[in-house]
């Protein structure tokens, strides 16, 4: 077996983006805390040694509440 980035790590990287998306303001003194309760995460193939990883986060609003996707 190849080595490969371990998927706790893919998982934190996605956790923090999805967390600083629905967080973000443009003042940083009015950022809010947030807390992920639940997550799921389905790997589709492993992220070889060496490979650039990057995660982006698209916030959806609606009726005042943010949903944050990976």
């Amino acid at each position: 077996m190849l080595p490969a980035l371990h998927g706790g790590v893919t998982a934190t990287l996605l956790d923090v983006a999805m967390g600083l998306c629905g967080t973000w303001v443009a003042q940083p003194e009015q950022r809010r805390v947030a807390t992920t309760l639940s997550m799921s995460v389905n790997f589709s193939a492993p992220a070889p040694v060496g490979s650039r990883i990057r995660a982006v986060a698209v916030c959806l609003y609606h009726a005042g509440a943010a949903v944050s996707t990976g």
